[in-house]
């Protein structure tokens, strides 16, 4: 077994060739078309010169020498950090560098971060303060008054424009008052910036009985009011509560804003580390990895946890949030696979701690959340298109990820040796955003890329989004030998490889699998034939190459439809519950809008899986039991590869489209209960319940601690709707378990084989019997739940 420590033995190190998965032999009743066999990946020195430097140059091997001389010794020594990071900071005494707290830069955190909340620019950005930022921890807040620390979040006074040079009313402002004298009750209160304009502001006078907002105590009654920071709640923002941290940090530190500030002497970016030894949840030494062992790096804040701390909303970046009473709250987010992974690989009993002994490694750099904080962006981001060379500062927001990411590679190979030895094919990347892993850089074109996107087609010609400045196929901008940009990033040869690359599923609220009939044994009569509410006449082709125009202009206005036709378009105000209960058995539901799609899907029996601005949801079919019908031809759906989806699901090609219903009424019922009893063993699959359990065990544990249930959270068994009735009912055995079972599968092939060998699928588990409901249990609420 490898060793979870740095006191294992060393072992030999061997490239590892990549594993090429084979298609499944053809059945008969095979509903998925098969692809071709994987092309063999092209080996990394036949790209450009320019995308990477060769790996068996002297420089080369002098940069590996280098980089082993810099890793962590075994056996284990701790290693001292400069000035004990001088307080500020978190010693990593595996490495000997300082974790930095947010406000802090620098060797022994001896120097100063800060993170303006305005631009000198003028640009509109969503921190935008109308008070005092607190650069360190990019806080708007009052800054005078009565309370000078109160939030001041998303919160101005009207005309705000005609004082600072901004150039309109800027982003996300979900309140506004009359005047700063609805904030301050004089002028010394207010910012430097703003008394200077004072008189000529005409502040006026709030309301009489109102206080400012910066004034005003409990009971008052407010001249406005502001949003709170995360970690804040209350209507003066005067309860804390739990901020979102890696695996809360274990109970063995203080959660502080997205960062884990660990006691002594504990370590690791979730206080997971003591003297070299990974600890289990009770604070013992864990046993040995589980094969495969995967060693997971701990890289700068700058790659991922500061994206959390610099955050302005608490679901910015984030899979769940805290109640005033610190109970958890487990939210979708669309791009949450990196964090899920992330926290599931760090608590996992695979983990290692000793890179030597590694069989995987991963390298946990949040590309998708840096994107998505374009939605959102604060000047700090160091992507914005701030008003400088162009070359340098207006490139493209795929392309700044994708350099965002080689940056991540470059800090890997210049302190260890192992992603040159292996030349990546043992590293691990997540990529979940819209085009998933086109956006690598191509020095990652060994490597196992994590992503949504299974885009199969051989080079490219184009991009598929609709989001501006994310689009990754452009001839413009080129690099700096005149070349498109993009011909550095993976998707220049392809964007997902079967057989190499991974594709694991979005990540769904907790709510959102609490309401599995698989979970709560309340089961809907499927009175839907085949059912698809995308959206599709609101978007152009491009969005879904076409094919979700082609499905709606093929069976929209069908004489078996499910609804009025009135019901049709995406945005008609139509109860299509109500119309349901009307609607004739196995009709045709194409079109129309709820804010309970999850009813629908529960009611359906078969549901498309079309593609739209990237990935498509095979997720949601499968968690609530309808069986998915893939139309994306030449694009491979979530765990394609790592289970046999052929058994649960249904593939239409495009040139089937307008047969599509009848396609589906011909399916004999026996094959359709086939389809179904597969779904019950492999729909927790396709969530990330691992997280959910462990989460709950901890909060468990911490009961009879009021200091543990303070840094960890509160189970909250009286709330609605309760976890705790039906948390026995998941195994746990979800995505990323699959995934390692994946990682075991490819090793046992290749070491009983060879490079080259096939890999069989996962097994999808024993039959399952159905649950039956809880006696009590009120199914949660599903009306907007994602």
């Amino acid at each position: 077994m490898a060793s979870r420590g740095w006191c294992g033995a060393l072992l030999a190190a061997a490239a590892l060739s990549v594993v090429l998965l084979a298609p499944p032999p053809r059945r008969d009743d095979a509903p998925v078309r098969l692809y071709p066999a994987a092309l063999a990946l092209r080996p990394l020195a036949s790209a450009s010169p320019a995308a990477a430097p060769p790996l068996h140059s002297a420089a080369a091997a002098a940069a590996a020498a280098a980089a082993a001389a810099a890793a962590p010794p075994s056996p284990w020594r701790a290693r001292a950090c400069v000035a004990n990071c001088s307080s500020r900071g978190t010693c990593n005494e595996d490495t000997g560098e300082c974790v930095c707290r947010q406000g802090y830069d620098g060797v022994g955190c001896g120097g100063r971060e800060t993170h303006a909340c305005n631009a000198p620019e003028g640009d509109e950005f969503v921190s935008r303060c109308a008070g005092r930022c607190d650069e360190a921890r990019l806080r708007c807040e009052c800054g005078g008054g009565r309370f000078p620390r109160r939030a001041m979040f998303q919160c101005e006074f009207r005309g705000i424009g005609a004082y600072l040079p901004w150039k309109g009313e800027g982003w996300n402002h979900a309140r506004v008052a009359p005047s700063p004298g609805h904030f301050y009750s004089r002028k010394e209160d207010a910012p430097p910036w703003l008394r200077r304009w004072w008189e000529e502001g005409r502040p006026g006078a709030p309301p009489a009985g109102h206080v400012p907002w910066c004034d005003a105590a409990a009971g008052d009654r407010l001249a406005a009011a502001c949003n709170c920071h995360d970690g804040a709640k209350g209507r003066l923002c005067e309860v804390a509560h739990l901020t979102a941290c890696l695996n809360q940090c274990h109970g063995r530190g203080k959660c502080e804003g997205g960062e884990c500030v660990c006691d002594a002497p504990f370590y690791g970016v979730d206080c997971s580390l003591r003297r070299g030894q990974l600890l289990t949840a009770d604070g013992v030494p864990a046993a040995a990895a589980k094969l495969p062992a995967v060693y997971v790096y701990e890289l700068p804040p700058r790659f991922n946890l500061r994206l959390w701390t610099a955050k302005t909303e608490e679901r910015d970046c984030t899979i769940r949030a805290y109640t005033e009473k610190n109970g958890t709250r487990f939210h979708m987010h669309a791009f949450g696979m990196e964090v899920a992974l992330y926290e599931s690989l760090l608590a996992s009993p695979h983990r290692t701690n000793d890179p030597a002994a590694a069989d995987f490694f991963y390298v946990p750099v949040w590309a998708g959340c840096w994107l998505s904080r374009f939605s959102r962006p604060t000047p700090g981001h160091h992507a914005l298109p701030i008003k400088r060379d162009y070359h340098l500062f207006r490139l493209p927001r795929a392309h700044r990820a994708s350099d965002m990411v080689r940056q991540a590679l470059n800090y890997v190979r210049g302190r260890f040796p192992y992603f040159n030895r292996s030349r990546g094919a043992d590293h691990i990347f997540s990529f979940p955003h819209d085009e998933g892993a086109c956006l690598a850089p191509i020095e990652l074109s060994d490597a196992i890329l994590v992503t949504h996107w299974g885009r199969t087609e051989l080079h490219p010609p184009n991009h598929t989004t609709i989001s501006a400045g994310q689009g990754w196929h452009e001839e413009n901008p080129k690099d700096s030998s005149g070349k498109p940009y993009y011909m550095r990033m993976y998707g220049s040869r392809q964007c997902f490889l079967p057989g190499k690359d991974v594709l694991l599923p979005i990540f769904k609220s907790r709510r959102f699998v609490q309401s599995s009939p698989f979970l709560t044994g309340v089961r809907l009569e499927r009175k839907i034939l085949f059912s698809f509410l995308g959206n599709a006449v609101n978007q152009p082709p491009r969005f879904s190459m076409g094919l979700r125009q082609q499905v709606w202009a093929a069976h929209s206005d069908r004489r078996d439809s499910c609804i009025p036709r009135r019901c049709q378009q995406h945005n008609a105000a139509c109860d299509l519950e109500e119309e349901l209960r009307h609607a004739a058995h196995h009709c045709v539901l194409v079109g129309g809008h709820t804010r309970n799609f999850i009813r629908v899907l529960q009611r359906s029996v078969f549901c498309a899986v079309v593609p739209g601005n990237g990935w498509a949801h095979i997720e949601e079919p499968v968690v609530q039991g309808c069986i998915p019908v893939v139309i994306m031809p030449g694009i491979h759906v979530q765990l394609e590869g790592v289970l046999d989806v052929s058994r649960f699901s249904v593939r239409i090609a495009r040139d089937e489209i307008p047969r599509l219903v009848d396609i589906l009424r011909a399916i004999p019922e026996a094959r359709v209960a086939r389809m179904q009893a597969e779904l019950a063993k492999v729909w927790e699959r396709f969530t990330y319940s691992g997280l959910f359990k462990r989460e709950f065990a901890s909060q468990r544990r911490a009961r009879s601690s009021p200091r543990l249930r303070a840094r960890v959270g509160d189970v909250l068994e009286g709330d609605t709707p309760s976890f705790a009735p039906i948390e026995g009912r998941l195994r746990g055995a979800d995505a990323v378990d699959g995934f390692l079972e994946l990682l075991r599968l490819r090793k046992a092939r290749q070491q009983r084989a060879g490079p080259g060998s096939s890999v069989e699928y996962i097994d999808h588990g024993p039959e399952v019997q159905p649950v039956m409901p809880l006696p009590g249990y009120t199914v949660p609420d599903t009306r907007g739940v994602q």
